[in-house]
């Protein structure tokens, strides 16, 4: 069996990148304009340089330069470490004030429907939106069939529909259906 065939040539690899090649014609035409500016300086500074040295030397390692910037691997930026966000005493405040709300509202109807449903309903709103790319206003019909029942009735209000009262379960439920949208 004949290994040449087995293998690709290693030069035929280098013609058909042509961002290789790229990266040397680069190099090259950098090497030789720094080259004729060498020229030119050595001309009028009459040291007489050979032309053949200030030429290709500059062109060889311009070349080399930019052969070895292909050759590095494009790493790609670091992944940002998240840092813990500060906890402050507002924030803990914030907590106690939730903890609050969520408290009076699963004892008081009243409470619930003023401070914890808009709430809740904002939640599933904007997770139709985002999950199912469903508007409420303007696909209700799907929207509701999305949702369920137990949370369109959360979602909607309605004048007449008497105020039930809010148990700890009940709470958690919609909190869970909310998430499972």
């Amino acid at each position: 069996m004949n290994r040449a065939v087995d293998r690709p040539s290693p030069v035929r690899e280098y013609r058909t990148d042509r961002r290789l090649w790229r990266f040397a014609g680069k190099g090259a035409l950098f090497g030789l304009i720094v080259g004729a500016v060498l020229s030119a300086l050595d001309t009028a500074a009459e040291l007489y340089q050979p032309v053949l040295l200030l030429l290709i030397a500059p062109t060889l390692v311009a070349i080399t330069i930019q052969l070895v910037r292909y050759g590095v691997a494009d790493v790609p930026p670091p992944v940002p470490v998240p840092v813990p966000a500060e906890t402050s005493a507002d924030y803990f405040a914030g907590l106690r004030h939730l903890e609050r709300r969520l408290e009076a509202g699963s004892k008081d109807p009243v409470e619930f429907e003023w401070s914890i449903r808009p709430v809740l309903a904002e939640l599933a709103i904007a997770r139709l939106g985002l999950r199912h790319d469903c508007r409420i206003h303007a696909e209700p019909d799907r929207a509701r069939e999305i949702v369920g029942e137990e949370l369109w009735e959360i979602m909607t209000v309605s004048p007449d529909r008497p105020i039930r009262s809010m148990s700890r379960d009940r709470l958690l439920r919609l909190v869970s259906l909310i998430a499972a949208l």
